[in-house]
C-alpha cells in the first residue's frame, strides 16, 4: 500500500510539473489567474499536511 501512495504521488508531481512548465500567466484572464492562485494554495496546504504526516512517522522511527 505504501508503494502505491509513492507511485501515485510521483504521478501527481509529474503532472503538476507539466502544468507549471506550460503555464503562461500573461495569457490568462484575471479571474482564471485568481482561480489558479486558489488551486495552487490548496495544493500547497495538502502537500504540507502530507509532509507533516509522513515526517511524524520518520521521527517515530528515528532511534
Amino acid at each position: 500500500m505504501a508503494l502505491e501512495y509513492v507511485m501515485r504521488l510521483c504521478d501527481v508531481e509529474a503532472e503538476l510539473r507539466e502544468v507549471v512548465a506550460g503555464l503562461e500567466p500573461e495569457t490568462l484572464p484575471a479571474e482564471a489567474a485568481a482561480g489558479l492562485v486558489d488551486t495552487f494554495a490548496t495544493i500547497e496546504r495538502l502537500a504540507d499536511a502530507g509532509r507533516a504526516l509522513a515526517a511524524r512517522q520518520v521521527a517515530a522511527s528515528d532511534p
